[in-house]
């Protein structure tokens, strides 16, 4: 394991950042609190990877988002929730919808579908990937301390601490997932029973 970390774990936080990110970081962090990795590479590739991936969702919002959404009605319940709080906060947002779980790669979207000005976001996101990435990777490699000093403690392998992250983002994003898939499901019955009202006036009925 320790050979794939040393070998991929730079390429995997890229990668990784550019389309989800968080559990991607806390591992790489972890990885380099093991010394498989250099925290500053890390929180840097994680930078540049999660600003790469705004970017392009800004752009695929701005030139197609209003399509998608009406080809994905499960998307409507997160495009919602983001642009009533970028609405609201305006810059706020920019800055920190990466620290919101659940809108964290909607978000870009729905700013590139707003009138907010590309130079702007890009501007405003170059600051919010850098505060994401270096508290995050910061939290995390802290993290990584505690965990390896309660694995040595009950004489667990400490290689073992990627394992454990890995195994909890991945119940914490299946557990997101089913909410989401159940909460999308509400949202769009209370759409669909909202606009019955509507067509029966203007039918009289």
């Amino acid at each position: 394991m320790s050979e794939l970390v040393a070998q991929y774990g730079y390429l995997a936080v890229f990668i990784g950042t550019i389309f989800e990110g968080e559990t991607i970081l806390v591992l790489g962090a972890v990885a380099a609190k093991l010394g498989y990795l250099k925290i500053e590479l890390v929180v840097l590739l994680a930078w540049t990877g999660a600003f790469v991936g705004d970017q392009a969702y800004f752009w695929v919002g701005r030139l197609y988002g209003k399509r998608l959404v009406a080809r994905w009605p499960s998307w409507r319940m997160r495009v919602h929730r983001a642009t009533r709080l970028l609405e609201k906060y305006d810059t706020w947002f920019i800055l920190g919808f990466r620290f919101v779980y659940g809108i964290r790669s909607i978000s870009p979207f729905v700013i590139g579908m707003s009138r907010i000005a590309a130079w702007r976001f890009m501007l405003l996101n170059l600051i919010a990937t850098f505060l994401w990435a270096g508290i995050l990777g910061s939290v995390s490699f802290l993290l990584g301390a505690v965990m390896t000093a309660m694995l040595k403690r009950f004489e667990v392998l400490e290689h073992y601490a990627i394992v454990i992250v890995a195994v909890a983002g991945a119940a914490i994003w299946l557990a997101h997932f089913i909410l989401t898939r159940r909460r999308n499901a509400r949202f769009l019955e209370s759409e669909e029973s909202s606009a019955e009202p509507d067509k029966s006036r203007e039918t009289g009925v």
